[in-house]
């Protein structure tokens, strides 16, 4: 998918997770959409290298290895870029018009069984690296996780989206 139908993919994601949810409860359905945009648009061949890097071998390091948590990490981001990048592929493609960009914007809605995958897979892939960085009560003030990937590379190293 180009990044052109992939930034309009977000936005109708987003709008309709705006739509969906009162405006005075935060939107969680957004900061999962921004990390998944920034890994997208980060790319596999990048979060690979970022494995290659963190997996380096360090006998004095935990696991043996430079950075054994923020290798999970990578690797949860890159199982997610690699569901996402399949649900993309199934999506391009003669006939894909509105009700193919319906269903995929019905796939990340809060609750749903890909939206919990996703946030679940990142969560628990990331959560070691997010508190080494952060400390607890910063990956509670970026709201989690999850928002620690949508708002900061202090993580993971993530591309920035255009907006």
């Amino acid at each position: 998918m180009s990044m052109t139908k992939f930034a309009f993919l977000v936005v109708v994601i987003a709008l309709s997770a705006c739509v969906s949810k009162p405006l005075a409860t935060p939107n969680t359905n957004n900061l999962l959409i921004t990390a998944l945009a920034r890994i997208s648009a980060t790319g596999l061949a990048d979060l690979q290298r970022v494995e290659k890097v963190a997996s380096v071998p360090n006998t004095n390091l935990p696991g043996g290895i430079e950075d054994k948590d923020g290798l999970t990490c990578a690797q949860s981001a890159t199982a997610v870029l690699t569901q996402v990048n399949a649900v993309n592929a199934a999506a391009n493609g003669p006939g894909a018009g509105v009700l193919t960009v319906a269903e995929i914007a019905s796939l990340f809605q809060p609750g749903s069984p890909q939206f919990n995958q996703a946030t679940n897979t990142l969560t628990a892939g990331c959560i070691a690296k997010a508190n080494d960085v952060l400390g607890p009560a910063g990956v509670v003030g970026a709201g989690g996780v999850i928002g620690v990937l949508a708002s900061t590379n202090a993580i993971l190293p993530l591309a920035a989206v255009a907006p």
